[in-house]
């Protein structure tokens, strides 16, 4: 099948020490307040990079914080300045300096291969949301809940029980920086849920996205699309906001209207720009590819654009930036591109 050919300009490039491991975390790539993160570990710190908004550039921010709970990885996310980090028995709100302004215990999953919590800060900054191991009066498990606190004293606002249970978690907010917070919830590796999380009031709102199979890529563009991926790469769909607030899929991609056969969806597709995706593809079956091919589709169609192609081998995963580019890594090194015309 004959088709177009894009190729991939290299306009920065930075050094970022542990990022190849960092992004295959649930909180390695980040979007807060319309800003994309990568977050790394070195030894028993934490390292926040936001990315620079000017593409002329990689970072435009870094910022280092002693863990909270050494040895143990957590879920650490940016929180205008400071930083939220959440422990498998304590969610820590840390100030600017890396001073603790609060914390939450709560009881620990049984079992942490598989209950794994993750937090945010809500679009408004004023409440932090988060997911955790519920427990019933006597103690016992009650299943996992998404809670609402105050972003400046930890008080507790709201309480919601979630449909899902002993489940890592992952929080992205949409590139527009409004509600609701998309919440992706991994159970085991084939029972995926995709939920929607809104705070209005002290009423926390919990609401199914789609089916269990297909959870968000974490990518989004300023119009509020958001994209979805089944986890078999079978399909790649657009989702959006009707007039009452409700997301329902628009359009889907499939491999096989792809020229290069046998191949599935694979990683995090993203928005480029509001109008263009780029979407790594793989071997049928090959669930942590070494390599991919890189296609750009159409925005609101996912009908194909073209394929990129590279200077030099990139990591299979990129990462989409939403202003036109998007990155890759190798080793340390993290790479921005655009595409030519």
């Amino acid at each position: 099948m004959a088709h177009t050919t894009v190729t991939a300009e290299l306009i920065a490039q930075a050094t970022c020490p542990g990022v190849e491991e960092a992004i295959g975390y649930e909180d390695g790539w980040q979007v807060r307040d319309g800003a994309h993160w990568l977050v790394t570990r070195e030894d028993t710190r934490i390292v926040s990079r936001r990315i620079d908004a000017s593409c002329g550039q990689v970072f435009a921010e870094q910022r280092e914080w002693n863990s909270p709970a050494p040895g143990v990885h957590g879920y650490a996310s940016p929180a205008r300045g400071g930083l939220l980090f959440s422990g498998p028995d304590a969610l820590t709100s840390l100030g600017p300096d890396g001073e603790v302004l609060w914390t939450l215990p709560h009881d620990a999953w049984q079992d942490d291969e598989l209950g794994q919590a993750a937090c945010t800060l809500t679009p408004s900054g004023q409440h932090v949301i988060a997911t955790m191991y519920g427990s019933a009066a006597d103690g016992e498990y009650a299943g996992d809940v998404c809670v609402a606190l105050d972003a400046h004293t930890g008080q507790l606002v709201a309480r919601s029980v979630l449909p899902s249970s002993s489940a890592a978690y992952m929080f992205q907010q949409l590139a527009n920086a409004s509600e609701p917070l998309l919440l992706s919830a991994a159970q085991g590796q084939e029972d995926y849920l995709s939920l929607l999380v809104t705070l209005e009031g002290e009423e926390l709102t919990v609401t199914s996205c789609g089916t269990f199979d297909d959870p968000f890529t974490g990518s989004s563009n300023s119009n509020g699309s958001l994209l979805k991926l089944a986890l078999g790469g079978e399909s790649l769909t657009r989702w959006e906001a009707d007039q009452g607030g409700i997301f329902r899929g628009l359009a889907e991609a499939r491999p096989d209207t792809l020229p290069i056969p046998g191949q599935q969806f694979v990683l995090r597709p993203g928005y480029i720009d509001d109008s263009t995706v780029i979407a790594p593809v793989a071997e049928k079956d090959d669930w942590a590819p070494e390599q991919s091919t890189h296609f750009l589709l159409d925005g609101q169609s996912l009908g194909l654009r073209g394929e990129l192609r590279y200077p030099f081998p990139i990591s299979p995963d990129p990462i989409a930036l939403g202003d036109g580019t998007w990155l890759t890594t190798s080793e340390d090194e993290v790479f921005r591109w655009c595409a030519t015309a």
